[in-house]
């Protein structure tokens, strides 16, 4: 098969921009996906980063509706910065493409790969049923 016809397939995006929209897409699928369940975290050293997500979290969709999608996007975003590693999951979503990047196209894909996150949670967290969100303890 030619490159063209795998791209025709959708196999090698020919704009290099598809192939990051794809990525992003994908990495939403995954953070959506933490809403379909009930979130654990695995026992490790950053489970008080986790905690603190979380309690970020139910703080913010208590308060949602007075917050208002600004308002919670301003309280969860310095958490999601500080608990999660935006950095190495843009490098990730990206792949082999990140290493031919500049160092300043790196940075402000992970700035936008960080503020898109945070909107995502603004949005998904926006009102509070009873909802509990805790680290657990499992032993193997």
């Amino acid at each position: 098969m030619t490159t063209n016809a795998c791209a025709k397939r959708g196999f090698y995006p020919e704009n290099p921009s598809a192939r990051l929209r794809k990525a992003i897409a994908f990495a939403a699928g995954l953070v959506l996906g933490l809403y379909s369940g009930p979130l654990h975290a695995a026992p490790w050293s950053g489970g008080d980063a986790v905690q603190g997500l979380y309690d970020a979290l139910l703080g913010t969709m208590k308060s949602g509706k007075a917050l208002g999608q600004s308002g919670r996007f301003t309280q969860i975003e310095p958490v999601i910065r500080r608990s999660l590693d935006i950095a190495a999951m843009a490098r990730l979503l990206v792949g082999p493409t990140w290493a031919s990047l500049t160092e300043a196209q790196r940075q402000q894909l992970s700035e936008s790969f960080g503020r898109y996150m945070s909107a995502i949670y603004a949005d998904r967290f926006d009102s509070y049923g009873g909802q509990k969100l805790e680290v657990t303890v499992t032993t193997g």
